[in-house]
């Protein structure tokens, strides 16, 4: 059953094999918030901050500003973003798209952790 409301979306029960259920939690929305508080704080033409917000084109956010920024999120995520990845983070365009990357590199992370 899945069930919407303006702000968040989540799935309450899915059903796995034979009948064992599996909750689901989901994670992405409630980083995606972290994210967009976080990058607010960055908001130099004090835009709105929303998913679809272009980070350098809509908030003003300058090289400088974003290696702050990927720090913020290294410290909040409790991840480690590389100086490759740091350099691409322009590449990141949106929050959206912010989100996503930090969301595999928590699923990467989770899965190393699973490991040791």
């Amino acid at each position: 059953m899945l069930h919407q409301s303006s702000q968040h979306r989540f799935l309450l029960v899915v059903f796995k094999g034979k009948g064992e259920k599996l909750e689901i939690d989901h994670i992405y929305d409630r980083n995606l918030h972290r994210i967009i508080k976080l990058v607010s704080q960055y908001n130099c033409l004090r835009n709105p901050v929303h998913k679809h917000t272009h980070l350098i084109r809509d908030l003003g956010i300058d090289s400088l500003s974003l290696i702050e920024l990927v720090n913020d999120l290294e410290l909040e995520f409790d991840i480690e973003i590389s100086y490759t990845e740091t350099a691409s983070a322009a590449c990141f365009g949106t929050v959206e798209r912010l989100a996503s990357f930090l969301e595999n590199k928590l699923k990467g992370k989770q899965a190393l952790d699973n490991i040791t």
